[in-house]
């Protein structure tokens, strides 16, 4: 693909005078690269997140089953506390997840 030169194109010359006369950077309209990696390493933390909260919820279910099995290792201390992070760690992502939506919806009906 060839890349615009602005020598050769009127359209472009035009652009980039009326933002120089409007006092914006000539590649205003450009991807910010550091903005596209910030997402990356946000949506790699919250898939983590998720890992982490299924982990906790098959480590409840484990110990519950083991607690139904009668193992001795397991106590009814240990299963509920077990089970309340797991609890916790679901709702709190559920929260997360509800103020992406009502961020998203807020945007979304912006006007502008």
């Amino acid at each position: 693909m060839k890349a615009i030169n602005s020598q050769h194109n009127p359209l472009l010359e035009k652009m980039h005078a009326m933002a120089k006369e409007a006092k914006l950077p000539p590649n205003m309209g450009s991807i910010d690269n550091s903005a596209v990696s910030g997402f990356d390493k946000i949506y790699h933390q919250a898939l983590n997140g998720l890992k982490d909260v299924n982990d906790l919820q098959m480590t409840a279910g484990d110990a519950a089953e083991r607690f139904a099995l009668g193992d001795p290792g397991i106590s009814v201390t240990q299963l509920k506390i077990t089970e309340m992070k797991a609890d916790l760690a679901f709702k709190f992502t559920a929260e997360v997840r509800n103020k992406f939506i009502s961020a998203y919806q807020d945007i979304w009906n912006m006007s502008v």
